[in-house]
């Protein structure tokens, strides 16, 4: 033996540290669908889980409410607080939960596959190969026999969403569809504008057979319902000053704040997300909700403590629609805005008022709720009817709905 001169190794030999893949990396199908969703994927299915269960978790008890719905009226006021309060730390948490969605569908991916392509073309130690090969022993089974499994059971809990908990999936879906920007010559938003805007012409003209006129508009809105009519409105009012439109005058658009109009118009919102989803998840289009979206940069606190009132903002100038809160009635050109909701709704809930759970400042379950008001027109009017959650503010379980929109119509 030649100790002096070893004999060289072979131009083609690999590093000392460098150790064959294993077979599944070898064999064509494994290897492809390795590569196609990475060896990261468990992680992204552990972090996609997680992220499911802080959301279940938030709306659970908002979700026994939509199944088994109360009666308003009859629940004792510490239920109606911590309902509210659940949902409100749930809701807190979003900021946590879009971030580790990002960091699953982002990151972890493009790590492992940067990995595995850098891998597949140099020499790595021996820890990394078998740190690869370890994750793609777990990755596999995902996607072959048991990953068959997880798709089937996937799809019978989608069934059970489509079966039991269809109002959560229409509302996601209704909304989707009413943010859509195409088709460009017929956006669902400008076929609802034409639709509504139509209505709103034939009502101004109408007269019947004692030449009698409609003396007011109160639009019912309720969830995605408040967003159109708001939408509608703020158009109709911005868009009257440089296309006005002649079959609309008796609505007053673009008339001063507190002008008496021929045909007035008010809004009742029920379960509006303007300011809890949209203003949240939508800045750029509803930046004017809300200057500081909630649940982003702070969390909403404690609940707040009676007396219940819409508090003036800070004042920007001597101009009194610097004065007004957000979101404002002018933009909209109506006379009275009113906003009802219940603590565990968990598409919608204030828009003025802030964090507030309670029926009323006495915390008796028989007592009406209380009203804030503004006490400058256009008028805008909250109140919290208490214990529930995103549907049922039309039926029997909350006859303060009623109630209130009757003292709409009576009112002048």
């Amino acid at each position: 033996i030649n100790r002096v001169n070893p004999p060289a190794k072979p131009a083609d030999a690999k590093c000392e540290t460098q150790t064959p893949r294993s077979d599944f990396w070898s064999n064509y199908l494994d290897g492809l669908l390795l590569v196609s969703v990475t060896p990261g994927l468990p992680i992204t299915m552990a972090i996609f889980g997680f992220s499911l269960l802080l959301l279940t978790w938030a709306v659970l008890p908002s979700v026994v409410f939509e199944v088994e719905p109360e009666w308003t009226k009859n629940a004792a006021s510490n239920r109606i607080r911590s309902l509210g309060v659940w949902l409100s730390r749930g809701l807190d948490n979003t900021a946590v939960l879009t971030r580790l969605l990002w960091i699953a569908i982002v990151p972890v991916p493009l790590f492992f596959f940067g990995w595995d392509w850098h891998a597949l073309h140099h020499n790595i130690p021996l820890w990394e190969t078998r740190a690869l090969d370890y994750a793609g022993k777990f990755t596999l089974p995902l996607i072959q026999t048991p990953g068959l499994v997880l798709a089937v059971s996937g799809a019978a809990v989608f069934g059970f969403i489509l079966k039991y908990l269809t109002t959560v999936l229409d509302t996601i879906l209704d909304v989707d569809n009413y943010l859509r920007t195409s088709p460009v010559e017929g956006t669902p938003r400008a076929l609802i504008a034409e639709r509504c805007t139509s209505l709103l012409r034939y009502i101004a003209a109408y007269r019947d057979d004692h030449d009698r006129s409609y003396t007011k508009v109160i639009v019912v809105a309720h969830s995605l319902g408040s967003m159109v009519t708001t939408d509608l409105l703020r158009y109709l009012e911005r868009s009257a000053k440089d296309s006005p439109d002649p079959d609309l005058t008796p609505y007053g658009f673009r008339e001063e704040p507190g002008v008496p109009r021929k045909l007035p118009i008010c809004v009742f919102s029920m379960g509006s997300p303007l300011r809890q989803l949209l203003n949240r998840f939508f800045p750029h289009l509803y930046w004017w909700v809300s200057d500081i979206p909630d649940n982003s940069l702070a969390d909403l606190g404690p609940p707040l403590a009676p007396p219940i009132e819409i508090k003036e903002p800070l004042p920007k100038s001597n101009k009194p629609e610097d004065q007004r809160p957000l979101p404002r009635g002018d933009e909209m050109n109506v006379t009275h805005w009113c906003n009802a909701y219940r603590s565990g709704d968990y598409v919608g809930r204030s828009l003025w008022v802030g964090h507030w759970l309670d029926r009323n400042s006495t915390g008796a379950a028989t007592k009406d709720p209380d009203i804030a008001h503004t006490v400058v027109p256009p008028f805008c009017s909250e109140m919290c009817i208490g214990l529930g959650a995103h549907t049922h503010y039309w039926d029997r379980s909350a006859p303060e709905i009623a109630k209130r929109l009757d003292e709409l119509i009576t009112n002048p």
